[in-house]
This record gives C-alpha cells, sequence and structure tokens, in this order.
C-alpha cells in the first residue's frame, strides 16, 4: 500500500535523487541488476526523468537486449532531444545489429551534437563504408586523421573508400601512412594483402599474402614452456624438425586459441631452416592460403599459387578450421595435401578443434587429417603458468619489485598463455607508471 506522499517505486523517505545517483555508480561498477532496479524505480515515480531511461537503455546494450535498449532510448530521446549521446546510443545499437542504413540518421544527429567527439565520426564513417556511400564514408573519416593515423583497420577502411569516391589524394595519403605503419610482420602483410584485393590490385594482394607466409623468427623451441599440458605437442613437434617426413605425417595439434599451437609452427620451421637452409619450408595460416588463393583466381596466376604451395618440402598451415565452408579452397587444399603427402613431403597442420570436430570440412579433408597423429594442447596448468611467466622476465629483463606478482597472475589467469602474457604487461606497464 502506498502512502498519499509516498512516490510509486520509491521506499517511503527516499531521495530520488540518491537512488539515482547510487543506479549510475551500480552502472559504473557493471552491477547491472541493481541499476536496473534503481532506474526502474525512478521512472515509476516520475516517468518524465529522461535520465533514467537512458542509463537503463545503457543496462540493456551491455546485456545485447537490443529491443529494450532501443525502446528506452527513444523515450529519452522523447523528453531530452538534441542530446548527443542519446543518438549515439542509438546508432550504435542499430551498428551492433548490423543495420546500417538505420543507425546513419542518429549518428549523423550525434556528430552534428559534438563534431569534434571521435567515436560517432567514426561509427558514421563505418556506416557510410558499409552502405558504399564512398566519398561521404572518406570525408567523414578523414577528420579523425591525428587521432587515428595509426590505426591499421582505420587507414585500411580510409584507404579503400577514398580509392572508390576517386579522391586521389586522400587514397595515397592513407595507402602511405598503411605502408609506414605497418610492422612487417605476417599479421600486417595479410592486413594489407585484404586491402589490395579489396582494391582488385591483385598483383599486389598476391605479393603481400605470399610474404605473410612466414615463420615468427622469435618463435622456437627454446622459447617454448613445456608441461603436462603440451607435453605430446612438443615431443611430436621436436621429432617433425628433427627428421621431417619420416614420422607423424601429417601432424595435427589442436588446441583452444592462446596456448602454443603457432609458436609450435614457427618452431618447427625455425629449426628446419637453421639445420637444413636448403630446405623449402612454407608457414601459413587457413586465412591467408584462402586470400591467396582467391588473388591468384582474380588474377589468373593459379599455376603460380599451385607450384608454392606444392613444390615445397614442408607445409606448416596454422588455423585450418578457417577453410571450413569455403567450397573452392578446400577442394584445392584437398588436392594440395595428396600432392605433398604423395610426393613424401611434410604437412603439420593446427587447428582449435581435433578433426572430428570440424564438421563442415569434407569428410575426405578430416579422414586425412585423422591419418596422422592428432595432438592436443590443453591450457596450462599453475606450474606451468608460473614458469611461462618467469621465462618471459628473464627473455625480456623484466625487473619486478615483489616476485609474489608472478605466483599472484599465475593463480587468477587460467585461460591461456596470451593471457598471462597481457596481464604480465599490465602490471609491469602499471607499474612503471605510479613508480
Amino acid at each position: 500500500m502506498v502512502s498519499q506522499n509516498q512516490q510509486p517505486g520509491i521506499p517511503s523517505g527516499a531521495d530520488p535523487a540518491q537512488i539515482f545517483r547510487d543506479g549510475q555508480e551500480a552502472l559504473n561498477a557493471n552491477r547491472l541488476t541493481e541499476a536496473e532496479r534503481d532506474f526502474r524505480a525512478i521512472i515509476a515515480a516520475d516517468p518524465q526523468v529522461g535520465g533514467a531511461y537512458a542509463n537503463l537503455a545503457v543496462v540493456y546494450m551491455r546485456r545485447k537486449q537490443w529491443t529494450s535498449a532501443l525502446s528506452m532510448l527513444h523515450k529519452a530521446e522523447k523528453l531530452l532531444p538534441g542530446v548527443a549521446g542519446i543518438s549515439l546510443n542509438i546508432g550504435l545499437v542499430y551498428f551492433r545489429q548490423n543495420e546500417f542504413l538505420k543507425a546513419i540518421p542518429p549518428l549523423e544527429s550525434a556528430v552534428r551534437g559534438e563534431p569534434d567527439a571521435l567515436q560517432p565520426r567514426h561509427l558514421l564513417g563505418l556506416c557510410y563504408f558499409f552502405t558504399e556511400r564512398w566519398a561521404d564514408a572518406a570525408n567523414t573519416l578523414e577528420p579523425l586523421w591525428q587521432q587515428e593515423s595509426g590505426q591499421l583497420s582505420y587507414l585500411y577502411v580510409l584507404s579503400i573508400a577514398s580509392h572508390r569516391a576517386g579522391m586521389k589524394d586522400l587514397d595515397e595519403k592513407a595507402t602511405a601512412q598503411l605502408i609506414k605503419t605497418g610492422d612487417g610482420s605476417p599479421e600486417f602483410h595479410l592486413f594489407m594483402g585484404k586491402a589490395h584485393l579489396n582494391l582488385e590490385q591483385y598483383d599486389l594482394a598476391l605479393a603481400d599474402f605470399q610474404a605473410a607466409a612466414q615463420a615468427n623468427p622469435k618463435l622456437t623451441f627454446d622459447q617454448f614452456v613445456i608441461g603436462d599440458c603440451n607435453r605430446l605437442a612438443h615431443a611430436a613437434a621436436l621429432t617433425v624438425a628433427e627428421m621431417p617426413a619420416q614420422a607423424y605425417n601429417p601432424l595435427f595439434i589442436c588446441g583452444p586459441p592462446g596456448v602454443g599451437k603457432t609458436h609450435l609452427l614457427s618452431s618447427i620451421a625455425n629449426l628446419l631452416l637453421s639445420h637444413n637452409p636448403g630446405l623449402t619450408v612454407r608457414c601459413t595460416t587457413g586465412e591467408a592460403f584462402t586470400n591467396e588463393f582467391l588473388a591468384a583466381l582474380a588474377s589468373g596466376h593459379t599455376e603460380a599459387f599451385k607450384l608454392r604451395f606444392r613444390d615445397v618440402d614442408v607445409l606448416l598451415l596454422d588455423d585450418v578450421q578457417f577453410l571450413e565452408r569455403k567450397t573452392k579452397t578446400e577442394e584445392e587444399f584437398f588436392h594440395t595435401f595428396n600432392a605433398l603427402q604423395d610426393g613424401g613431403r611434410q604437412l603439420v597442420l593446427s587447428s582449435d578443434r581435433p578433426p572430428h570436430d570440424l564438421q563442415a570440412l569434407e569428410d575426405r579433408l578430416r579422414e586425412r587429417f585423422e591419418a596422422g597423429l592428432v595432438a592436443d594442447i590443453k591450457p596450462p596448468e599453475l606450474a606451468t603458468r608460473l614458469a611461462i611467466l618467469r621465462k618471459r622476465v628473464q627473455h625480456d629483463h623484466i625487473e619486478l619489485d615483489d616476485p609474489r606478482a608472478l605466483n599472484a597472475i599465475a593463480e587468477h589467469i587460467h585461460s591461456n598463455v596470451r593471457a598471462l602474457e597481457g596481464a604480465l604487461i599490465r602490471v609491469v606497464a602499471f607499474s612503471s607508471l605510479t613508480g
């Protein structure tokens, strides 16, 4: 029973302003249930508080409840017209649902309200890009040059948009910065290859995809930390590197992301080349293989592509699961696999799943993968996590004020090696910045 002086939804004697502040504090701390309760209480007491609708919308956005979020945002917009933040969130909800045409009007409003803000302009530029409004995309994104000219994704979109719009000066400027920003890594060449492929510059795309097909020289067996989680995979990889095509052919290494599969493939390539410099070793990824094949088809260089991957002594293919549902690429890799195996050449493959779980791959490919040794890698146990951190500290000459920090990181990060190393970097950075 609500008394005559009590506001519905708010406990008797409570301060609505304080409840609103409590809701904001809960939202900032990501305590979404508490935040939803507080803002709903405010709305029940006074349906004209636009800020409560706007904040409740953020709760739903974080839960990815897009329909509910939009409903709250439109109510907030009616009560608080012209607020750029509300327009931005409406556009963002549409963007997250890939409804780029619907996202454009609210994002345009957000940019008009805050012309110097980075996020609404970036999102608007991407919406123009995805709806093929090339000139609008280029003109919207160009003012972000000072803030984002070191970001490959930004330069990639700006380069393609300006090229398609015929804006030659901006195209050349973005492309030059794209090349300057890259570090020459396989990842960079793969990124550039995609850009050239989209621009229909097939020869340049092929050159980049070929440059991406290389091992990382920093990943060696010496740097690999052995534990119960990866002992079999490490032993098999070392055997293949020492005796290619004489045992475990193919070798199939599987495990979740970030546990060391790529490290082992690069280690095999680096050891092979250091001991047998005359060998032809090709190290690539499923994505790079697919993109290079598409570029070769488009440019009419399929025979050169076949020669590049079949006239080798060892082929190492990382992330083979990327070939799933790509019929033409699967067909090409099937013939490549047969040609290499029939010729007595070594194949090493990696995947995030064992062969029998790659259900979208053709049966004949899965059967060939299972015909060799399948070695899985599991997430590292505590002792291995600690050993990995100590190895990284030693290798990078990191000085820690308190060695117990490594134990704390190892105890709290369980998922994979990449997450472990990321946590270590953050701890070291925080320590150096705060003294």
